[in-house]
């Protein structure tokens, strides 16, 4: 049974409660509904993502990503397959946080966002352009003569998808640094085209090579970006600080409602004991607003 996709506004009677507002646009994107293949259930997931908003600046939201969870909410309602009101989950403050979990097998984490206006690119990305993953390189012959080209990173671009993978919270370090040695994309071998990394803006691709230093193999999935143009990381970096201050989970997730539970030593969470991080509200963590 092939899936129908559908705009949420059109599923539910948005404008007459929320004006022109869509799913997702105070985050920078737009959530969207469709049935699934399995009768009677129904999912939403990421129709489209604004270049310079939050969820581009994550880093980890890509186009058709299913959403599993909206602040520690499943968004769909499971015994009747509709949406629930996304309007109770996704409303808020603008500099309020929102946290996504996306279903993927490869990352069971939560994505914290915060409520912001997309960045005011000075330099538009033109229609249709590809989106790309932000570095320079050289190829070269693998020293396996039957592994044909290989790719060698000369230099990682500020604003570019492996820079702002660099710079999530959830990250230690960039994920590729000079020096290492792509061999692979999306499991076919490098042929040291520019062409092997280019894609749709916000589509998801596979990079597998070995690091430079101690040739330790290395999978990488990554997000491909528009890149950000060089006036505008100043404020890349105020929207990764303020994200970096906030739990990196919703209060449902990171405190156990049981009050015997709570009063037990549990670790910090972000520099917050388990009693402070359970009196965090969405409207009293602000954020530096773009412009």
């Amino acid at each position: 049974m092939p899936k129908f996709g559908f705009y949420l506004k059109d599923v539910i009677p948005w404008s007459s409660q929320h004006g022109a507002n869509y799913p997702g646009e105070d985050i920078g994107c737009e959530l969207a509904w469709r049935r699934t293949e399995v009768a009677g259930e129904s999912e939403v997931y990421m129709k489209c993502i604004q270049a310079g908003g939050p969820a581009a600046l994550s880093g980890r939201l890509a186009v058709g990503d299913v959403i599993a969870e909206v602040n520690g909410a499943d968004p769909c309602d499971k015994s009747s397959g509709s949406v629930k009101s996304l309007s109770s989950l996704l409303d808020g403050q603008q500099g309020a946080p929102v946290w996504l979990k996306t279903k993927k097998a490869t990352d069971h984490s939560h994505v914290t966002l915060i409520r912001q206006h997309a960045l005011n690119l000075s330099l538009a990305p033109s229609s249709g352009a590809p989106g790309g993953l932000g570095f320079s390189f050289v190829d070269r012959k693998a020293a396996d003569f039957n592994a044909g080209v290989e790719v060698l990173i000369t230099e990682i671009k500020p604003g570019g998808a492996i820079w702002l993978a660099g710079h999530d919270p959830a990250n230690v370090g960039s994920p590729l640094v000079e020096g290492d040695v792509i061999t692979h994309v999306d499991g076919r071998p490098t042929t040291g085209a520019t062409a092997d990394f280019k894609g749709p803006p916000f589509s998801r691709v596979l990079l597998t090579g070995r690091k430079g230093i101690d040739e330790e193999a290395f999978d990488l999935l990554i997000v491909r970006m528009v890149q950000l143009p060089q006036s505008s990381l100043g404020k890349v970096g105020e929207y990764m600080s303020a994200v970096a201050s906030i739990p990196p989970a919703p209060p449902s997730d990171r405190v156990n409602r049981s009050a015997e539970i709570q009063m037990m030593a549990a670790p910090l969470i972000n520099g917050l004991d388990i009693k402070q991080a359970a009196q965090v509200s969405f409207q009293n963590i602000h954020s530096p607003t773009f412009v």
